[in-house]
């Protein structure tokens, strides 16, 4: 996925609840340290700008560059990827 001339690398991790409702989990790397949780949120929930969709939690270290973000349906997430 490119961003202002950022380019943070994608790869889906598939997952269930325990009701059985899909739900998908990507983890993106190479993430610039001036991002914040609200910017990644920004990216991921926006439709228009990634392919997104509503984000159930983000797990994310900004010194480590890395986060993992799971969304509510995996619907949503196959343009992400």
């Amino acid at each position: 996925m490119k961003y202002k001339d950022t380019v943070m690398h994608v790869k889906r991790h598939d997952d269930m609840h325990a009701v059985s409702m899909p739900r998908a989990t990507v983890e993106v790397s190479n993430i610039p340290s001036s991002y914040r949780r609200d910017t990644l949120t920004m990216l991921f929930e926006n439709a228009k700008r990634s392919g997104g969709g509503e984000i159930e939690k983000i797990d994310f270290v900004p010194e480590s560059g890395r986060a993992l973000i799971t969304f509510k349906d995996s619907t949503g997430i196959c343009q992400v990827l």
